[in-house]
């Protein structure tokens, strides 16, 4: 990483993404992991594409990247991406994606995390309900991360623990708990997009 926090890369890939089926929605029933200074961009040409958090990836986010970059989206993107961790059938215990070890997310308009239910247990690795950065960097130039939920299961922290801070309603947080984006070590630079309606319980 240099001294703005960029990874270094040896690889680079673009890949459109283009889904054979009526509703364009792949069902993610793994962790698709990003690693060996890769530099991985997903675009949408035309089409709304759905990732879409499978019943059986209950553990695991849909996206872990350890020392590369991913790109979601790019500038002037026609096509649309979502990232869905589809709350409302699945009770999950991570985060749509996990950054670690000098890693860098993009995202730019036209994409969305969204719908993702993080019931955390009592480690910093859990916390986060749309993205967890360990000693990384994220730049957020549009998009949206929406309607995710983290909850604190009560029985496995102390109640000093469970009872989350007031600066949680800014959907994000350095130091104890992010409801949309944990940040441990990490930097997060916006210039456009939102990060909003999250929530902790």
């Amino acid at each position: 990483m240099d001294k703005d926090g960029k990874a270094f890369i040896a690889e680079s890939l673009k890949i459109n993404l283009n889904i054979k089926n009526n509703n364009n929605i792949y069902n993610a029933n793994s962790t698709i992991l990003l690693n060996s200074l890769k530099r991985i961009q997903l675009v949408s040409k035309e089409k709304e594409i759905i990732i879409k958090r499978d019943s059986s990836l209950i553990d695991s986010p849909l996206f872990r990247i350890e020392i590369g970059i991913f790109l979601l989206g790019e500038e002037n993107m026609k096509g649309k991406i979502i990232i869905d961790g589809n709350k409302n059938k699945v009770e999950s215990k991570s985060q749509l994606i996990q950054l670690n070890y000098i890693s860098e997310l993009s995202i730019y308009d036209n994409v969305t995390l969204c719908n993702n239910l993080n019931k955390i247990t009592n480690t910093t690795t859990e916390y986060g309900s749309a993205i967890l950065a360990y000693k990384s960097r994220i730049n957020i130039y549009g998009g949206e991360i929406s309607n995710n939920i983290m909850e604190v299961n009560v029985n496995k922290t102390n109640s000093s623990e469970a009872i989350l801070p007031e600066i949680m309603e800014k959907n994000y947080i350095y130091d104890v708990k992010g409801v949309g984006i944990f940040m441990n070590c990490s930097k997060l630079y916006m210039y456009g997009g939102k990060i909003c309606n999250n929530e902790g319980i």
